[in-house]
């Protein structure tokens, strides 16, 4: 979004803070989803495992799994989607599911479905997480991709460039990409301020709250050309449809 038209939302939204004042006593939440709260398993051909974090301290690993236990078969500790510090810092309610999906020929891709509860609190800017030690944002871009029934599906686009060192004392460099869009009561944005907008737009209007998805896909430039974010496309292209089966929103507006 043009810095332009961000201020323009923020202006609109100020303006109708003002007008809603009075009568913003209660904001009831309405836990209905527009797109499915699990990410699918199979795909024509892409196979999902799940991702998940153990609890334990002591242990702390990353596991990719078949199945989603609640115990972590290597020492018994709890089992989460979400790491021991993104639980320590968000919501209570907050609800995800992550996997990593493997095409027919081998490529791979990580995907993770993040809700929102009562707190907004809950999906952030993903630009905040990306950023550490070594790791950085080299680029940003919308990247427009083709649906079914002519419809298309804008992503918010992150280069990310890694930076480490190797064993012989040499620093390399890896990059890799991270696409991610909002989608919450039948309106789809790749804008963070355009997700505030609408979220305080059913606040102040209609006095109600509704979960927002924050849908993210992540995958590696291991090759030439197009052909990463080609596999991109392609994942896309078959989870898309299998979000939006059995949504419990009616409404229908496309942003």
């Amino acid at each position: 979004m043009k810095p332009a038209s961000a201020f323009f939302l923020a202006a609109a939204l100020f303006a109708l803070t003002l007008l809603a004042m009075p009568r913003m006593t209660r904001i009831e939440f309405v836990d209905q989803p527009s797109v499915a709260t699990q990410l699918p398993d199979r795909m024509p051909s892409w196979s999902g495992r799940y991702i998940l974090f153990c609890q334990n301290p002591a242990h702390g690993e990353t596991l990719i799994l078949d199945e989603r236990p609640t115990v972590c078969p290597e020492c018994g500790g709890e089992l989460n989607p979400l790491s021991s510090f993104e639980l320590a810092v968000l919501p209570a309610d907050t609800r995800a599911d992550k996997r990593q999906y493997t095409r027919t020929d081998g490529a791979i891709l990580q995907a993770a479905i993040v809700f929102s509860g009562r707190d907004r609190s809950s999906i952030h800017r993903p630009e905040v997480c990306l950023i550490a030690a070594g790791t950085e944002i080299v680029g940003r871009r919308i990247h427009t991709v083709s649906l079914p029934n002519q419809k298309s599906l804008d992503l918010q686009l992150l280069d990310v460039q890694q930076t480490y060192r190797l064993p012989d004392g040499r620093t390399a460099t890896a990059r890799s990409y991270f696409a991610y869009w909002f989608a919450g009561r039948g309106r789809e944005t790749a804008s963070q301020p355009a997700r505030m907008f609408w979220m305080a737009w059913d606040r102040i209007v209609h006095n109600r709250a509704y979960p927002w998805a924050y849908i993210s896909i992540a995958g590696a430039y291991d090759r030439p050309g197009n052909e990463p974010l080609q596999r991109l496309d392609d994942l896309i292209q078959q989870i898309y449809p299998l979000l939006h089966q059995g949504a419990t929103s009616s409404a229908s507006a496309h942003e």
